[in-house]
């Protein structure tokens, strides 16, 4: 293998905006006499320092870390640009048609490896099933890294959402998607299967905004019978927003653990992997239509092969304008 000791992934390439669908969905469905949410659109210009312990990639917040030979990405800072959009429509009382599109480009200077890009769309229609709201959907997406093609994902999902008069929800999650790579990368083209079980509650304390509770479970296969790069997951992640005069914060911590299927070398000890991870960040209006926000992260991965130990945190400011 080109790739000596590479473990995945880029976890659940629509998730987030699938996310973002759902809670637009369980208000619509709540509220059925009340027309759909507008389109929103949002552009996204930041500035971040990141460092680690160990030169490797994380592609997603519930991905893996990969090595990727040549790669050196220690620390450095950079600047990013995002845009993200939402549209749906709904016909009669029932049919819902969506789409949800998001792009981010993140370059350093300092350190062209961690050059950053990322595409992703995502179409979908719902409809009532019951007092709930059945989905089904298809994700797209396109990675760049350090300026190389890395990844494109496709991938079929399907969802369960539950509302709750009081804003609350119940949200479910399964999805297939394949990944492929180019050239040299080939060895990482894998096939995956995932389900996210959610609970949202909606101003559940007079102190607190919302609680958001998720289990997330999923099993990757290498498409080229590489068992040292097929695994399994499990993570569990909790996060909760509040209020604090004219500021509103955020905090989240997750738990995660990858088993993977055989070693590299008969000498190496079965690869298993544990990472605890936290978030933390504050936002401020600046005008009816803009924001700014502050973050920090940190992600502490420990691993019985001592090459994916890390210690990662990032720190960032962004400036959100809404449409």
């Amino acid at each position: 293998m080109v790739l000596k000791r590479i473990a995945t992934t880029v976890r659940r390439p629509g998730l987030s905006l699938c996310l973002v669908a759902l809670s637009v969905l369980a208000v619509t469905t709540v509220h059925a006499d009340e027309p759909p949410p507008p389109s929103q659109l949002s552009a996204e210009l930041g500035w971040g320092y990141e460092s680690q312990t160990a030169p490797l990639i994380r592609l997603s917040p519930q991905g893996e870390f990969i090595s990727i030979d040549g790669l050196q990405r220690l620390h450095g800072a950079h600047a990013s640009v995002g845009l993200q959009g939402f549209t749906n429509w709904t016909f009669g009382n029932a049919w819902n048609v969506s789409i949800a599109a998001n792009a981010l480009a993140k370059r350093s200077p300092g350190n062209p490896d961690f050059d950053f890009t990322m595409a992703s769309f995502q179409p979908a229609f719902h409809l009532p099933f019951g007092a709930a709201n059945l989905g089904w959907g298809l994700s797209l997406q396109q990675i760049t890294v350090a300026g190389r093609p890395f990844r494109e994902t496709f991938g079929t999902q399907v969802d369960w959402t539950l509302p709750h008069p009081e804003g609350s929800h119940w949200a479910f999650v399964a999805d297939l998607g394949t990944y492929k790579h180019p050239g040299e990368l080939i060895d990482l083209d894998a096939s995956s299967s995932s389900m996210m079980l959610q609970r949202h509650w909606e101003k559940p304390h007079p102190a607190l905004q919302s609680v958001d509770v998720a289990i997330h479970l999923a099993r990757e296969q290498n498409a080229n019978g590489f068992e040292e790069l097929s695994h399994r997951s499990t993570m569990v992640s909790a996060s909760m927003q509040w209020n604090w005069g004219e500021t509103n914060w955020s905090a989240g911590a997750n738990w995660r653990t990858t088993r993977f299927d055989a070693q590299v070398f008969p000498e190496d000890p079965m690869r298993a992997d544990q990472s605890v991870g936290l978030d933390v960040s504050v936002e401020r209006a600046l005008t009816a239509r803009q924001t700014v926000r502050l973050e920090y992260s940190f992600v502490r991965s420990q691993s019985t092969i001592p090459m994916f130990d890390n210690q990662y945190q990032q720190v960032a400011i962004k400036l959100r304008t809404e449409w």
